[in-house]
């Protein structure tokens, strides 16, 4: 991510306590976005103001009540998480304007794996304690950082 800057990560089905957004929010400089229709929002505030999280934000609600929104925000690099979301992964990215994306399917892979685009990376993730543990690293063929995002992960 460093690569190009400034960037945003929208961290898709984070679930109730918005894990994978918390986690990027303290490991890197990037904005982190969770959005879950699950979230704990009163647990996910008090945490954050505890620890004093920057850069972490949330959206109570599903990826398509709120695309439009996530889309009108400052044109930045876009990175999307799914990591264990149960979520049809290509139509999510449908509604979004995003760069690249990294999705991990946990239990139902022709749901959590994209059939749309095809992988820059993929494989199997033996340290995920789940039944499937596949990965996919995506790059957006229409995004202007698409060689970039390429020539940077080779």
């Amino acid at each position: 991510m460093k690569c190009v800057g400034t960037s945003r990560v929208i961290h898709v089905g984070d679930g109730a306590h918005a894990r994978t957004a918390a986690l990027f929010a303290v490991k890197t400089e990037t904005e982190n976005i969770s959005v879950d229709p699950l979230i704990n929002e009163p647990l996910v505030r008090e945490w954050r103001d505890e620890f004093s999280i920057e850069r972490f934000a949330w959206r109570k609600s599903r990826i398509s009540d709120r695309a439009a929104e996530l889309n009108a925000l400052s044109a930045v690099p876009v990175f999307v998480t799914f990591v264990h979301a149960h979520v049809r992964i290509d139509e999510e990215l449908s509604l979004l304007r995003w760069d690249a994306a990294f999705t991990l399917a946990c239990c139902t892979p022709g749901h959590q794996l994209s059939r749309e685009f095809s992988p820059y990376e993929q494989g199997d993730d033996h340290r995920v304690l789940s039944l499937d543990r596949t990965f996919q690293v995506l790059i957006n063929p229409a995004s202007a950082f698409a060689s970039t995002l390429g020539a940077w992960s080779s």
